[in-house]
């Protein structure tokens, strides 16, 4: 009994406080049913959606802003991709397209650190807290053969946003970078540390600590030859003004410069030569490359000319075009070197089209042909990103007001969560990948 009372008095206890704690604020109903679809769609998607809401000028309330970054916070560790990659080869592969498409920052790391960026504007104790609960990716040397190196940017700007609003005690603020500094392991990073670094660090006795700690950090780094070379024109441009600005602070610098050029020297020696990145371009297949020959066809005549808008007008043409959506609704992914290649090939195909077809009729079915594709394909489900990237960088090119508009139209109708919820963001102003929290 003693036990029940004892139970029961903790339990009113923790109604009075929740009835105390003041409620957090409806969502605008205008955003209520963009909330709705973003929790209906794959979690990457959910978490940038969450984000662009936070970042809304309808929403004023910082509670409630608060609660959309934490729950984009949490939705962000879900992402299929977990941190951001780029290129140093061609675009017309599959690693220079999943690059490509990592640039709109809806990898798990990226979302999390944009979450935490946002919300040091709006609770920095938070912030800290978000941040520390962010596992930070174990980020092996990238070898010759690898076609994608990490970069990790996202995570600094995190980093720095923190740095600023929460810790107005220097020699905390030291401590904090300090621990960060200290977590470099790969060549994605050092650029973005240092940039970090130069843009917050503003007083002598920090500049000491931090430039010194990072001369020792980046001193240490082992041979990173792929890393190395994706970035090594941001490497160098970030460790020079990181230079400039300890000369300007009139801080001591030989050690820095000494760390700098052991690095540099370490990271050029070994190289990669021509040991190229492992990665087959795209259109090799017999079939594959027919379509691309009948597509090149209905934008350019034999002697190479452009086909003319009265040309593409004609009943000619419009048949010659409807041979070619034959052509890819008999196309089959067994024809191709692996599924993911079909479909970055197939989905080429309909955006070309898409993009110089005049307006009308035919222009209408081909937007219903790709759509249909892009929905059924089983890429959203095996790689959300990479499948993203297309209908974004359609809509992303429709710079006319009729034709983006009909791209937005056929994306709400489309019954497909995350091209729904797209069309549904446009209004807010605020692009994918998020917007940019000033650290001011």
């Amino acid at each position: 009994m003693r036990a029940a009372r004892i139970l029961a008095a903790i339990l009113c206890a923790a109604a009075l406080r929740a009835a105390e704690k003041p409620k957090t604020p409806p969502l605008p109903p205008e955003l209520q049913s963009i909330y709705e679809l973003a929790l209906a769609a794959p979690a990457e998607f959910a978490s940038d959606a969450l984000l662009r809401l936070a970042a809304s000028p309808a929403i004023s309330s910082r509670a409630l802003k608060q609660r959309l970054i934490e729950q984009a916070f949490q939705l962000g560790s879900r992402a299929h991709e977990p941190y951001q990659r780029v290129s140093s080869g061609a675009g017309d592969t599959r690693p220079g397209l999943m690059a490509a498409a990592l640039q709109l920052k809806l990898d798990a790391l990226s979302l999390q650190s944009r979450a935490v960026a946002a919300m040091a504007s709006v609770d920095p104790k938070t912030a800290v807290r978000l941040l520390s609960s962010i596992t930070r990716p174990s980020l092996e040397p990238s070898q010759c053969e690898e076609p994608l190196a990490p970069m990790v940017g996202e995570y600094y700007t995190a980093v720095g946003a923190v740095a600023h609003r929460a810790f107005r005690d220097p020699a905390e603020r030291t401590q904090f970078l300090s621990g960060v500094i200290s977590g470099i392991v790969s060549a994605g990073e050092v650029f973005s540390a240092a940039d970090m670094l130069t843009s917050i660090v503003a007083a002598p006795p920090e500049a000491t600590i931090l430039y010194g700690t990072f001369a020792a950090k980046v001193a240490s780094l082992p041979p990173d030859p792929r890393g190395f070379e994706a970035h090594a024109m941001r490497i160098e441009q970030s460790l020079k003004a990181m230079l400039v600005s300890a000369s300007q602070l009139g801080i001591p610098s030989d050690a820095l410069v000494a760390s700098v050029n052991e690095y540099l020297a370490r990271q050029k020696g070994p190289g990669c030569g021509d040991r190229k990145p492992k990665s087959d371009p795209f259109w090799q297949s017999e079939t594959a490359k027919r379509v691309f020959q009948r597509g090149r066809a209905l934008w350019f005549r034999p002697e190479g000319t452009l086909v003319t808008d009265a040309q593409r007008a004609t009943p000619e043409w419009a048949r010659q075009l409807t041979d070619y959506l034959s052509t890819l609704d008999n196309w089959s992914a067994g024809d191709e070197r692996s599924e993911a290649d079909y479909f970055h090939e197939r989905a080429f195909a309909y955006e070309v089209v898409l993009r110089f077809a005049p307006a009308g009729p035919m222009r209408d079915r081909v937007l219903r042909a790709y759509l249909g594709f892009l929905t059924q394909s089983n890429m959203q489900q095996q790689s959300p990103v990479e499948w993203y990237w297309h209908p974004h960088a359609v809509l992303d090119r429709s710079t006319d007001r009729e034709s983006r508009g009909q791209l937005e139209a056929a994306f709400r109708e489309s019954g497909n969560a995350v091209l729904m919820l797209e069309a549904a963001l446009e209004g807010l102003g605020t692009p994918a990948g998020g917007p940019n929290f000033s650290l001011l």
